[in-house]
């Protein structure tokens, strides 16, 4: 008999021996890649705080802001459900003890009087009946889990396209703010700066200091006429006009 050959009961074992190997680490595979999800959820959990805060808190009400967040918590909810469902323990099918076929069924087929042969056959199809039932349960297991990881990972990837764009009006109301702050604190810093040199007047206003003259060598304090300086806002023309006007005023004195 061909080694290869479905007749061949050495070769269905082997076969769903594989196949239940190959199911159970498929089976594990999608409970490992839960990682990928971790990663999306970490990254959103970042700035989901001040993002709802924003957006239940602030000043700002833009309709597509409220969609974009509506949209995104549906996903994300949606994305989690299956999580769960990802998670939650079951049950997994697996190989009983050897020693159960070798041993207590050997013996209670040889007890019914079966032959060697006979007995080696019917051990080996009972080991097959519980091999075929092991690929079969962990086969619907692997499927089903798969279908849930594949649902929640592409609606977290989904979510996250509003979620960014929730993010980007949220940054924007942020700059905004951080304008508004500075402008403000400039202007309260320059008013506090300002200081009055002198007092607003378009004319030219001269102040005149205490009349007090040095002690000069030779000098009579009290025959000097006291003289002050001319005090003149610094602009060119009302210098020219005052000194033009200076200049008229003594010549009318001189005729």
């Amino acid at each position: 008999m061909d080694k290869n050959s479905f007749y061949n009961l050495d070769y269905i074992i082997e076969l769903n021996e594989k196949r239940l190997s190959q199911f159970s680490d498929a089976y594990q595979k999608n409970l490992n890649k839960f990682t990928n999800i971790l990663i999306i959820y970490s990254a959103i959990a970042v700035f989901i705080v001040p993002l709802t805060q924003s957006l239940f808190f602030g000043s700002e009400r833009i309709w597509l802001n409220y969609v974009c967040f509506s949209l995104f918590t549906s996903l994300f909810l949606y994305s989690l459900f299956y999580t769960i469902k990802l998670l939650i323990p079951v049950e997994v099918a697996y190989l009983i003890e050897p020693k159960t076929y070798y041993v207590d069924f050997r013996l209670e087929y040889e007890a019914e009087g079966k032959n060697k042969n006979e007995a080696d056959l019917l051990v080996k199809a009972s080991y097959i009946n519980e091999l075929e039932k092991a690929v079969s349960i962990n086969n619907s297991l692997f499927k089903r889990k798969g279908f849930f990881y594949y649902r929640a990972l592409i609606s977290g990837l989904i979510c996250c396209v509003p979620y960014v764009i929730c993010l980007i009006f949220h940054f924007s109301y942020k700059a905004e703010d951080t304008q508004k702050v500075e402008i403000i604190n400039y202007n309260k810093i320059s008013t506090f700066n300002k200081i009055p040199i002198m007092p607003k007047d378009d004319n030219t206003s001269t102040t005149t200091p205490q009349q007090t003259t040095s002690q000069l060598p030779g000098v009579n304090v009290n025959d000097v006429k006291p003289s002050s300086p001319q005090m003149i806002k610094e602009n060119f023309q009302q210098q020219v006009q005052k000194k033009d006007s200076t200049t008229s005023n003594s010549n009318n004195k001189q005729r």
